[in-house]
């Protein structure tokens, strides 16, 4: 594959455009189920995105599966942040041992869990529940540089669209999407502020824990570090300049699940900013994506405002991990079941009408 550019990633990812004619459809069942048309709100809306995904009437979401990719960022070389690069892997660790917010999430809820290591900085972790797709010990220092070349960028994307493949082979049938990298929310501002044209400072939060001094540090940096870069620049070249290898490989998961007819549950603003330069560069992708919650983080609405979505919950939060696709995940399931199995108004002779 030669260099991936927007006008090139249609042609390697083949997402097939929904039918208008199959979502009518699915309307007019979901309107025919014992109950007041609009009632249920978004468990209506998101029923019939999955049956108009999986082009069914009766949705089924059995085997869902969260990929937490996690990768580190030369920009926390700048001071980005308080916490020291050392805590992504040190995450890393706890996910494998079952103790961080998004194993609970998990197992509370039922959902297959698996942690990529995509890039983080030292030595391999011998684990047989991490992927090893590792591109490099990081990215370099996007401050004046980008944060990896195309020919990194490139297998980013291919790698997540194995891992993808290989889950959807084995049964998963939704797709949801997390990350770890101490640094990543400088990333995922960068992008967000360049693609949405939007002031940096205003898309700037606190990561993952900075504030006063510290939040006002980022801020500049971050102000310097896109000052030196073109913000012209197309989606995906943003994306290559400022993510981290977690985001791209990420990006990667979305478009092969979008391709396999497989519905994505996007995560909070890291993972939003990866998917708004995909839906940027491939706007076949955004009608696949179900986003999970409302994050608290204040780069997340710009996105959403860009993209007109509205996330399914809006709990506060804005810890990252996939914890608020994990959240979702049973919202989305139960939207699923009600499509499939409430009763019509004919099945249970109910009147619908006076």
């Amino acid at each position: 594959m030669t260099k991936i550019q927007n006008e090139t990633l249609a042609q390697y990812f083949d997402i097939p455009l929904l039918s208008d004619k199959m979502n009518a459809n699915i309307e007019l069942a979901m309107n025919q189920k014992t109950k007041p048309p609009g009632s249920l709100g978004k468990l209506e809306q998101i029923g019939i995105k999955l049956g108009s995904i999986q082009k069914s009437l009766t949705p089924t979401i059995a085997q869902p599966e969260i990929l937490v990719f996690a990768g580190d960022h030369g920009l926390c070389a700048r001071g980005v942040s308080p916490w020291p690069q050392e805590v992504t892997r040190q995450m890393v660790l706890n996910f494998v041992s079952g103790g961080a917010a998004i194993n609970v999430m998990c197992r509370s809820n039922n959902i297959g869990l698996s942690i990529v290591d995509a890039g983080i900085k030292g030595p391999k972790i011998s684990s047989s529940r991490i992927i090893d797709a590792r591109v490099a010990e990081g990215t370099k220092d996007s401050y004046s540089q980008p944060a990896m070349s195309w020919a990194q960028f490139e297998l980013c994307i291919k790698s997540g669209r194995e891992i993808a493949r290989k889950k959807i082979h084995g049964g998963c049938d939704l797709l949801g999407l997390g990350e770890m990298g101490i640094g990543n929310s400088s990333a995922a501002a960068l992008i967000t502020a360049a693609i949405c044209d939007v002031d940096l400072t205003k898309v700037t939060g606190p990561g993952a824990g900075s504030d006063g001094t510290q939040l006002e540090k980022k801020k500049q940096i971050l102000l310097d570090v896109l000052s030196n870069h073109d913000p012209s620049a197309d989606a995906l070249d943003l994306c290559r300049r400022f993510a981290g290898f977690e985001m791209v490989m990420a990006l990667g998961a979305a478009l092969e699940s979008a391709s396999q007819n497989v519905p994505v549950v996007v995560d909070g603003f890291i993972i939003s900013a990866a998917i708004l330069a995909g839906i940027s560069a491939q706007p076949k992708l955004k009608p696949y994506c179900l986003f999970s919650h409302r994050s608290a983080s204040p780069g997340h609405r710009y996105i959403c405002e860009e993209l007109k979505v509205e996330p399914i919950l809006d709990l506060n939060m804005r810890l990252g991990e996939g914890s608020g696709a994990a959240m979702a995940i049973p919202v989305i399931r139960t939207a699923a079941d009600i499509l499939r199995e409430m009763a019509t108004f004919e099945q249970a002779e109910v009147s619908d009408k006076l």
